[in-house]
């Protein structure tokens, strides 16, 4: 199975926008899964907020992103990104790793 890292905005300003945010990204991850593709997906990170006695630092999720990403033989990115932080990070750390990026499923099939 190809490794697909899915990237959008995942931070909103408010709780709607957030929650739209993850099931964006979680239904791209769907649709590449359903295709044979082995998607990784950031949106799904929301979880470790489950735990109340602990705080992870932003930072610290773009650093274990990044880790993902570097073992995927591609990138998607979804529409409406230009305005996040993480996803920016991504994909100039795909480019400066020779990380194919795509901004539509059908291009990677």
């Amino acid at each position: 199975m190809k490794r697909v890292y899915v990237a959008s905005a995942i931070s909103a300003e408010n709780l709607e926008k957030g929650l739209g945010n993850l099931r964006k990204g979680i239904l791209a991850g769907v649709e590449l899964l359903k295709r044979g593709y082995a998607p990784y997906i950031p949106h799904l990170d929301y979880q470790f907020n489950l735990i109340q006695d602990e705080h992870i630092d932003v930072d610290l999720y773009y650093s274990y992103d990044l880790e993902w990403l570097s073992v995927c033989e591609c990138m998607l990115v979804l529409p409406n990104w230009e305005n996040s932080r993480g996803v920016k990070a991504e994909i100039e750390f795909a480019k400066e790793n020779n990380i194919p990026i795509y901004y539509n499923i059908e291009d990677i099939v």
